[in-house]
């Protein structure tokens, strides 16, 4: 027996188109239910057991449109998220773009051939079942991101304890809380007779007066080998074969149990070596003193590292780096003296008992230590400072503190100094040769981090200062298209004006009747939005860019440049043809510098046509692209011009012209992903395509 492709519920008016369509469905292998009236819709989708796996849904409904029973199912918890497809004869596309930002996933315009019809439900199913199949494996990532999470805390915080009872009594709750789904968390440890397992550590707590080893717990303390069951999932803990405990966790399901069992697994191993350097630290204190000191080092160097590696931000890495330097070299504060790359002044960083210090230090009088570091490229040790000859307080510590003890050494990047980083007081003790060569060690990648941070500081200026110079340029290039048309638009505004004019002298030098006074004032009044609707076209385009795009329609860009160019084609006896494609796909750009591109080329269309010559305008979808073709039968251009037509300030016009209009409007196509192509004769004319591409339905 074929099994069930998916359900369909198929919501319309027509109850025999409703009907034929199910069993159109039927044939096919999905399981159709029909609703024709909202009662029907709404008892088929309360019902507990009705499962929908897409909506056909019509727009014409005897008690309830299909805009309410759209927004009815997207309430629904059982259809909030179901595809639903809206199958109607309607086929105004603001309708359909409308419906489809109201929730619905697709349109099918009626009648549709049915392998269209089959073909688009089987898309949406396919497309819920991978969202479904996403959604499962987010969920299970993140329960896996969240087990590494843990191991990697247990990894990390685990150092901290110094005998094995600490360790249990933390990492099983950290434990237990971290795999949600467990019920319990327990840890054996095999005893110091290396025969019997000791329970010493369990969470959530309970008396251990009377507890008895599971029976996973004791195969495993027979064959060292993980156990997986219906109760849990039990793992070795071993190091180098030799068997030391293990961890157990107790689940209510065998799927729970599977699934944590290779992050259990791992969490074995890390904890197999923090039970053994624990029982090293136990047998030789010493020696293990020295360990944790090194790996202390490590750790912190590894943190700084990870940080000004991954951020370029001046702020973030100085803090980060002082941030490790106390911790490593345990003292009371540390700080970072820089120079400025325009002068010569230095800016003091530091962190002093969790307060941020920054203090400039501007042409100071007198050279201190850090001055000192710096000019001769070599670092200093200093374990009496206040009887020291170079000390001095302004310019070597923050103004609240009181140095002692003072290790420095010079910051250099690219061979050339860029500052020094000081270490101020000590914990214990004194500075020594130690503490010097892992300062100077590290010193170089500090250095290089804050240069790397500084030259990008830079580079972000100079790109804010080259994104706001492109702008600029647009927006000349913009003005100097509509100064081109400033004649035309100059005796454009001024006939409206000379209307209005005649129309007042009239009404009020003459003694006309009130009618004739209204004719004439209303005749005055619509002069007057006339011009009014002129300034408007105007500004709308040579207002600023916005920089936001927006999902247009090509016809209209070009309808409004059209209108924009009115008056100045009535001046010639130029012919203007439009052939503009119906039912065009919007495209997602920013408007008007696609309108500043069209109106560039019309008017270097303008300059290349006689005074009868013609411009043809089309507009047409292929492919992926919407094609914008302008068109003329002009001088045309010659293949040396069209070898550097798209050249900055190259131009074969009067020199008063920037010759920038076609290079910005390749620039604005190319970073709306399209482009530009060209075609052209001398004498025989020119043909300008600039392609766009169509804005991608996103699921």
């Amino acid at each position: 027996m074929q099994s069930t492709l998916a359900t369909i519920l198929i919501i319309d008016d027509d109850r025999e188109l409703a009907d034929t369509t199910c069993h159109y469905f039927q044939r096919e292998g999905y399981d159709s239910s029909t609703a024709c009236s909202k009662n029907e819709l709404m008892a088929f989708v309360s019902q507990s057991d009705a499962k929908i796996d897409v909506i056909l849904l019509g727009l014409l409904m005897p008690d309830i449109t299909g805009e309410e029973a759209l927004t009815y199912l997207r309430n629904q918890p059982r259809t909030k998220s179901t595809p639903i497809i809206i199958f109607s004869a309607i086929t105004d596309v603001t309708k359909r773009i409308e419906l489809i930002h109201k929730g619905a996933d697709d349109y099918i315009v009626k009648p549709a051939i049915a392998e269209d019809l089959l073909a688009r439900v089987a898309i949406q199913v396919k497309l819920n079942q991978l969202r479904d199949e996403k959604k499962a494996a987010e969920l299970y990532s993140q329960r896996q991101a969240q087990y590494l999470q843990t191991i990697t805390q247990v990894s990390l915080r685990a150092t901290q304890y110094l005998n094995i009872e600490q360790l249990a009594k933390n990492r099983t709750k950290l434990v237990s809380k971290a795999f949600t789904e467990s019920q319990q968390c327990c840890l054996y440890i095999v005893s110091s007779n290396d025969k019997q397992l000791e329970l010493i550590g369990v969470y959530p707590r309970v008396s251990t007066a009377a507890w008895v080893l599971p029976d996973r717990v004791q195969q495993i303390q027979e064959s060292h080998e993980n156990v997986v069951s219906e109760t849990g999932t039990a793992v070795a803990i071993c190091q180098n074969d030799k068997f030391l405990g293990v961890l157990d966790v107790q689940t209510h399901s065998i799927q729970v149990a599977q699934e944590i069992a290779p992050a259990l697994t791992t969490l074995a191993i890390q904890l197999a070596t923090i039970i053994t350097n624990i029982r090293l630290f136990n047998n030789t204190q010493k020696l293990l003193t020295r360990e944790q000191t090194q790996r202390k080092q490590v750790e912190n160097l590894y943190y700084m590292a990870q940080i000004i590696s991954s951020s370029l931000e001046e702020d973030e890495v100085v803090t980060a780096i002082i941030d490790t330097i106390r911790a490593l070299f345990s003292v009371e504060t540390a700080g970072i003296r820089l120079i400025g790359r325009k002068t010569q002044h230095f800016t003091f960083s530091s962190s002093l008992q969790d307060a941020d210090i920054v203090e400039q230090v501007n042409q100071p009088k007198e050279l201190g230590i850090i001055d000192y570091v710096v000019n001769t490229k070599k670092p200093i040790t200093i374990n009496h400072v206040p009887s020291h000859p170079r000390f001095k307080h302004i310019v070597d510590a923050p103004s609240t503190l009181s140095p002692r003890t003072i290790l420095c050494t010079p910051l250099i990047a690219r061979n050339i100094v860029i500052g020094a980083i000081q270490l101020i007081n000590k914990e214990q003790g004194m500075f020594d040769r130690s503490d010097l060569d892992l300062l100077n060690m590290i010193a170089s990648t500090i250095a290089v981090a804050i240069d790397n941070a500084q030259l990008y500081q830079q580079q972000v200026q100079l790109a804010e200062k080259l994104k706001q110079s492109q702008s600029e340029l647009i927006q000349s290039e913009k003005m100097s298209a509509t100064g081109r048309l400033a004649a035309s638009l100059a005796h454009e505004i001024n006939n409206p004006l000379q209307a209005i004019d005649s129309c007042l002298q009239l009404t009020i030098e003459f003694d006309l009747t009130k009618p004739e006074q209204m004719h004439y004032l209303g005749m005055a009044r619509e002069e007057v939005e006339r011009l009014s609707s002129l300034i408007r076209r105007i500004l709308d385009f040579a207002h600023p860019a916005t920089n936001e795009k927006q999902l247009v329609n090509v016809n209209t860009l070009v309808e409004q440049v059209l209108n924009l160019t009115q008056k100045h084609i009535a001046h010639h006896k130029w012919d203007i043809q439009t052939q503009l494609a119906k039912d065009l796909p919007p495209i997602l750009v920013i408007p008007d510098q696609i309108s500043q591109v069209f109106l560039s080329i019309i008017l270097n269309a303008f300059d290349a046509i006689a005074e009868t010559g013609s411009i043809r305008i089309v507009t047409k979808h292929e492919d992926n692209w919407v094609k914008t073709i302008i068109s003329d039968n002009g001088c045309g251009m010659s293949a040396e011009v069209l070898n550097h037509i798209f050249e900055p300030f190259y131009t074969t016009k009067p020199p008063k012209l920037s010759g920038l209009g076609l290079t910005i409007s390749y620039q604005i196509i190319e970073q709306h992903g399209g482009n530009i192509e060209i075609e052209s004769r001398e004498q025989v004319g020119s043909v300008f395509c600039i392609c766009l591409p169509v804005t991608e339905d996103k699921v």
